[in-house]
């Protein structure tokens, strides 16, 4: 088969636990817009060198010192008395974990220092073969942080008039910038999306800009205008597999994909 007849190979990043509903989720939303994913993990992290497209896909919070901020000082703590043993760490973990939760204040679903490192260099492969990718969540927030941006560790405070919506129905309504990359592959001006986030875009990533807000202000949205396509999204597309406007926007990654052939070649 041709290049040009098979169904380009999309790398999917992911951890190495957990992560699986939205894995195949994303597998089948990938198949339906006809291309056909892998997915790479930290102890999985050798790269075929024909892939054509990426997925980086949600999950725990990126590491605060790659935007120069730290960690929560109660994590912190945490994890520095849980150093006095392995069986105590994981007391103290799930202690804490416990009890962020009882407070309805978590800060997210941990930090994963592995995934990082893996995310960070498949995304500076993607961008040097100038191949599209799309970021989901996590992976929308890496992206600004990778081109010098910062988030928001905690949004909470943005929902003093508004309720907070953790859910992964399409319940929250998103305003999309006209005429951005975003609005051609939805193709819409607006969307109702899901919200599974804790954290979100603070300080803009040099060279990109937001495509998509909730009344709050929260981002949901980001794109490098320069790139073909290179765009983050704050939720999660795959859970939508019956919304029209998500489907469309697999098929316009996937096809970007597609068309990303004479690019592509050995890293």
């Amino acid at each position: 088969m041709s290049k040009t007849q098979r169904r380009p190979l999309i790398l999917v990043t992911g951890p190495d636990r957990g992560g699986n509903a939205a894995w195949w989720c994303i597998r089948l939303s990938i198949f339906f817009a006809g291309g056909r994913a892998r997915r790479v993990t930290p102890s999985a992290s050798r790269l075929p060198h024909d892939f054509d497209g990426v997925i980086l896909s949600g999950g725990a919070d990126v590491h605060p010192s790659r935007y120069a901020q730290s960690l929560p000082a109660e994590l912190k703590r945490e994890i520095a008395r849980a150093r006095e043993g392995r069986w105590r760490f994981a007391w103290t973990a799930a202690l804490w974990l416990i009890r962020r939760l009882s407070l309805k204040k978590a800060r997210g679903d941990g930090i994963d220092e592995a995934r990082d490192v893996l995310e960070w260099s498949v995304l500076e492969a993607a961008i040097r073969r100038r191949l599209p990718v799309l970021g989901i969540c996590r992976g929308s927030q890496l992206i600004n942080v990778y081109f010098g941006g910062s988030l928001h560790q905690d949004i909470l405070s943005f929902y003093t008039e508004v309720p907070y919506l953790r859910t992964m129905r399409a319940r929250k309504w998103i305003q999309v910038t006209p005429h951005s990359k975003l609005a051609w592959a939805l193709e819409a001006d607006h969307a109702k999306v899901n919200s599974l986030h804790r954290q979100a875009v603070n300080r803009l990533g040099k060279g990109l800009q937001v495509t998509a807000q909730e009344r709050t202000g929260v981002v949901q949205a980001i794109e490098c205008p320069e790139a073909r396509f290179l765009i983050g999204v704050q939720w999660h597309p795959e859970f939508m597999l019956f919304h029209q406007r998500q489907r469309r926007l697999f098929r316009h990654f996937t096809q970007a994909a597609a068309e990303s052939y004479p690019a592509a070649g050995p890293t």
